[in-house]
């Protein structure tokens, strides 16, 4: 009986691992020339420089494929244009992840409300005022400091609501990296609450 148990105790692990691992599995390594380093990247995303990503946009508005909202939400990251790279997901345009640069920012976890409303600054302040962003409701779902690896990160995730709308739910999900005297940033958009953290499992080697 025990040998039984001890069997279906080590199968009940086996797949908590493969479900935990499965995100992983449907990556592969591309390369962020900016930070002269292979990242995990999602299966499915492809890399776009400033140029193709503002013509994306452009096509969407012209094909009337995407929302007001989701081009707004988009456009957003054209604010990093001079030092942004994006990987964009192929079959949801909507769908995407940018790394930019920032100033060296030495990072400690007492720190992390400050860290925190400079991420909320350069995401949020700029569209005060905006008719189309004073109907968007955020709410924040994580904040949180930790070592990973060699780096230090913190994580800050929002869920974005357009008009009370549930369907037009949207996850927005910043991490700020500080590592070997050198900071950037990852901002994943994405409709289905998947913030890929894996991404910076790198500096875990």
């Amino acid at each position: 009986m025990r040998k039984i148990n001890l069997i279906f105790f080590s199968f009940f692990l086996l797949c908590f691992s493969c479900n935990e691992n499965n995100d992983e599995d449907k990556s592969a390594l591309q390369r962020v020339d900016f930070l002269k380093r292979n990242m995990m990247i999602p299966l499915g995303y492809n890399k776009m420089n400033v140029k193709e990503f503002s013509k994306m946009i452009q096509d969407s508005i012209y094909e009337n494929t995407l929302s007001d909202y989701d081009i707004k939400n988009m456009r957003r990251f054209e604010n990093f244009a001079r030092y942004a790279e994006f990987f964009v997901d192929k079959e949801d345009v909507s769908n995407v992840i940018a790394f930019h640069q920032e100033n060296y920012i030495k990072m400690s976890k007492e720190a992390l409300d400050i860290y925190v409303d400079i991420m909320e600054r350069e995401f949020f302040v700029d569209y005060e005022g905006d008719s189309l962003y004073d109907s968007v409701k955020y709410k924040k779902l994580e904040s949180k400091y930790s070592d990973y690896g060699l780096a230090n990160v913190v994580k800050v995730k929002y869920l974005q609501t357009y008009n009370k709308d549930s369907t037009t739910n949207t996850y927005m999900t910043h991490y700020l990296v500080s590592h070997n005297l050198k900071s950037f940033g990852v901002v994943v958009l994405n409709n289905k609450n998947k913030d890929f953290q894996y991404i910076l499992d790198t500096f875990k080697l």
